[in-house]
């Protein structure tokens, strides 16, 4: 049987490379696979963004400065750089979450709220036709509950709130 990256036999350690150090000498990041730097970016991104919608009446912020106004709910703004991206945006939000209330949201455990995006741009916002499949021929996603992850490119994934 053929193995992929992601696949290892049981009896094999795990392996990591080393990229290369970060100027904040951040020793975890330079030792995890992308794919799980990317969730752990997510999850943290996910996180700031339901912090924002609390702060501010349930909504969630303008799409065009999204990553502008979650920077106060973040560490570092290197979490919306993809590991993949070569230090350059990766993400993208959902632009028909954009000034929406969270209650207007049907299904926040189906509804993609942040996702990777093929355009690198900061503050980049649509409605999924950018999606990457970069991580093992799949894309992590994040949803309106917070929740994150990873589908393959045959999955539909909902933007509809």
């Amino acid at each position: 049987m053929e193995t992929g990256p992601w696949q290892r036999e049981a009896s094999e350690p795990l392996r990591f490379h080393l990229k290369e150090p970060r100027r904040d000498g951040a020793l975890a990041d330079r030792l995890m696979p992308s794919g799980d730097l990317c969730a752990r970016n997510l999850r943290q991104i996910s996180l700031a963004m339901m912090m924002y919608v609390q702060d501010y009446d349930e909504k969630f912020p303008p799409a065009s400065v999204w990553i502008d106004v979650l920077l106060p709910y973040v560490r570092t703004e290197d979490v919306f750089d993809c590991p993949e991206g070569n230090g350059e945006y990766g993400y993208a939000m959902n632009e028909k979450l954009s000034r929406l209330s969270l209650a207007e949201v049907r299904y926040p455990s189906a509804t993609v709220m942040i996702y990777e995006s093929k355009i690198r741009r900061r503050n980049h916002f649509g409605t999924g036709k950018d999606l990457d499949y970069r991580h093992y021929g799949g894309s992590w996603v994040a949803y309106c509950d917070s929740h994150c992850a990873w589908h393959p490119e045959q999955d539909k994934l909902h933007f509809q709130p």
